[in-house]
């Protein structure tokens, strides 16, 4: 699988170059670079809205990665903030806008292969219905749910009448800066991507409309040269 990105470069890329597969193409143009400042103010709190108190900040948020047919469940947690600044302004409420993270860790909570692709992109991150059911969270547009909230995370569905929109998820994020090499292989994201490609491209017909013309040259043959003078032979 070869990838097209004039932009930005991930940690798997190299990958592409050791197989040197043609046969698959991964378009990547306008992939979006992400760093944990920018995932945990869109999964947690998209519109900025302010925090009252320090305490309310997160230290951890659930995200969903899709790669091919692949989802991964994942925590970013121990979220460590740098010197907390309120604004004097709006009666000293927390932004998470103005509050860089200094340091976290990452993790996988689950990995799901039932060989489907929800999203748009062949590679996104979205939300998930998050751990607790009283929280803020209920108010977001979130498509993904998981079965029991009293239970681990054990299943994904799209949640009945509710339409995947381009707020809901970020499309073909650049994966380096946020941990994602710790714990996700290079090679197991190549060939995730490689296995969804091989099969949308399969599944899809395609209709070859060729010229005569286009056809001879397409096995070989000199359309003017090869079929001049040909002679009949006769058997003595």
């Amino acid at each position: 699988m070869q990838i097209i990105d004039r932009k930005n470069k991930d940690y798997y890329d190299y990958i592409a170059h050791i197989y040197r597969d043609q046969t698959t193409t991964y378009d990547r143009r306008g992939s979006f670079l992400i760093d944990v400042n920018y995932l945990v103010r869109f999964i947690d709190n998209p519109q900025d809205s302010p925090y009252i108190t320090r305490e309310r900040l997160p230290n951890e948020i659930v995200f969903f990665l899709e790669i091919g047919n692949f989802q991964y469940l994942i925590s970013l947690y121990n979220l460590i903030y740098e010197e907390l600044r309120a604004k004097k302004s709006n009666k000293d409420c927390i932004y998470l806008s103005e509050n860089k993270i200094n340091n976290f860790e990452v993790k996988i909570i689950n990995k799901y292969d039932e060989s489907k692709h929800f999203l748009p992109a062949p590679m996104s991150i979205s939300y998930v219905w998050e751990k607790y059911p009283n929280s803020r969270y209920h108010q977001k547009v979130e498509w993904i749910y998981k079965v029991d909230l009293l239970t681990e995370f054990n299943q994904f569905k799209i949640l009945k009448n509710e339409k995947v929109t381009d707020g809901s998820y970020i499309s073909n994020p650049i994966l380096k800066d946020i941990k994602i090499p710790s714990i996700i292989e290079p090679l197991e994201i190549y060939k995730n991507l490689e296995g969804y490609f091989s099969e949308f491209y399969r599944d899809k017909t395609i209709e070859t409309k060729m010229s005569d013309k286009e056809k001879i040259v397409s096995k070989g043959f000199d359309p003017v040269a090869s079929f001049r003078n040909i002679k009949k032979t006769t058997d003595k």
